[in-house]
C-alpha cells in the first residue's frame, strides 16, 4: 500500500458511518488504529482479505475452504454467477452500480493491518465493493482508509509518499 497522508479519526467514523454501522465499534476498541489515506498497488492484491464472517463461507460458498483472501473470493464469485446465490447477486448489483456513471455508488473501502510490513489488509467495510472493484479491473490505484493497529513490535509510522 502506498500511504498518502494521515487522516483525522473522526473523519473516517463520519465517512464509515455514512456506509454502514456495523463493526466501527469492534474495529475501534479492539485494534484503535490510525489512521490514512492509501492507494492499492499491484503487489497488494495476494494480501488483501475480506473480513472473516461464516456466512461467506457456510452460507454463500464464496470463502471456499475458508480461503478469505479477496483473490480467491472474486475467483469463486465468477463461477457462481449465473447461479442463485444471494450473495453474489448482490456483488452484481454493486458492479452495474459502480460500471453506470449515472449512479452514485460510494467507492471508499476501509481495511485494518497490523503494522504496514505485516503483509496482510484486512477489509472491514466494502466487501461487496471490493470484489465488484476488482471484477471491473478498478481496485489498482484506488484510495482506500487503512487503520494501521500496533503489533507486538510497537507501532512504527508507515512512509508518506
Amino acid at each position: 500500500m502506498k500511504i498518502k497522508e494521515s487522516v483525522d479519526r473522526q473523519i473516517v467514523i463520519d465517512r464509515w458511518r455514512s456506509q454502514d454501522n456495523r463493526n466501527w465499534d469492534i474495529v475501534e476498541k479492539e485494534l484503535q488504529p490510525d489512521w490514512f489515506l492509501a492507494e492499492i498497488e499491484p503487489e497488494d492484491i495476494p494480501k488483501i482479505y475480506i473480513i472473516f464472517t461464516d456466512d461467506w463461507s457456510r452460507k454463500y460458498s464464496l470463502a471456499v475452504d475458508n480461503d478469505f483472501r479477496l483473490r480467491s473470493i472474486h475467483s469463486n464469485f465468477l463461477k457462481l454467477i449465473d447461479t442463485d446465490n444471494e450473495r453474489v447477486k448482490e456483488v452484481v448489483v454493486r458492479k452495474n452500480a459502480l460500471s453506470n456513471l449515472n449512479e452514485s455508488i460510494d467507492r471508499t473501502l476501509f481495511l485494518v493491518c497490523e503494522g504496514i510490513n505485516y503483509g496482510k489488509y484486512t477489509l472491514v467495510e466494502g466487501n461487496r465493493r471490493a470484489i465488484a472493484l476488482m471484477d471491473l479491473g478498478q481496485l489498482i490505484g484506488l484510495t482506500v482508509y487503512l487503520g494501521i493497529y500496533k503489533n507486538r513490535n510497537g507501532f512504527i509510522p508507515p512512509k508518506m509518499g
